[in-house]
């Protein structure tokens, strides 16, 4: 009688919030490049503990073999910066094909048909693995750059693909929340400055002053 060997199961995904997430990534993604020191590894910490939370994010996938954290921990500050670019450049991609009435209509769909949308060419293995508990989980496996974008994607689509917007005042992206229009409020405040000290909103405000009053 052969005995059944239950696949190891690594699962470190943790409940995190995605929105959250998503927000740091986009402030990863849209920030400084990451600066390196001699021997070649990043001045801080920072950028593995954002790579590591996309990899962590608690969602489909339960996560063995390869510890994708373990080998972000080793990436050079090449390697980061390599990163953010590539996420930047998928990001924007996906803005700049958006349906201009989606815009107006956020409940139109969001794209065009025959939209050319940004694609990321993938290695991973899926298939299904045994937990210790009996479960049958969803296991992925591969580089650590390509276990972070299967999980980013999937939590950019759980979070709505059509609520990352390109911010009105300064271009940069972010999540929009409700009715919000802009990346933050002190961005909102100096569009609206900029609008009204502008020579035409002078001149409109200068004309209505010299209309007789009723």
């Amino acid at each position: 009688m052969h005995k059944t060997r239950r696949a190891r199961i690594n699962r470190y995904t943790e409940p995190l919030d995605r929105d959250h997430v998503i927000q740091v990534v986009l402030r990863f993604a849209q920030g400084a490049p990451v600066l390196g020191r001699p021997d070649g590894r990043p001045l801080t910490g920072e950028p593995a503990r954002v790579v590591g939370a996309v990899v962590s994010l608690d969602g489909t996938f339960a996560l063995v073999g390869n510890d994708a954290r373990a080998e972000i921990e080793g990436w050079t500050a090449a390697e980061f910066r390599a990163l953010q670019r590539e996420v930047l450049e998928f990001l924007q991609g996906l803005v700049s094909q958006r349906s201009p009435a989606e815009e107006l209509m956020p409940s139109r769909r969001e794209y065009s048909a025959g939209a050319l949308l940004p694609s990321i060419a993938l290695a991973l293995r899926l298939s299904a693995a045994a937990a210790d508990s009996g479960d049958v989980l969803l296991a992925l496996e591969g580089p650590a750059r390509d276990v972070f974008w299967a999980q980013l994607l999937v939590g950019l689509q759980a979070a709505g693909l059509g609520r990352l917007r390109p911010c009105p005042g300064c271009g940069k992206l972010f999540v929009r929340v409700g009715k919000q229009t802009h990346c933050e409020p002190a961005c909102r405040l100096r569009t609206y400055m900029r609008t009204y000290r502008s020579p035409a909103a002078r001149k409109k405000r200068r004309l209505r002053r010299q209309q007789p009053r009723r």
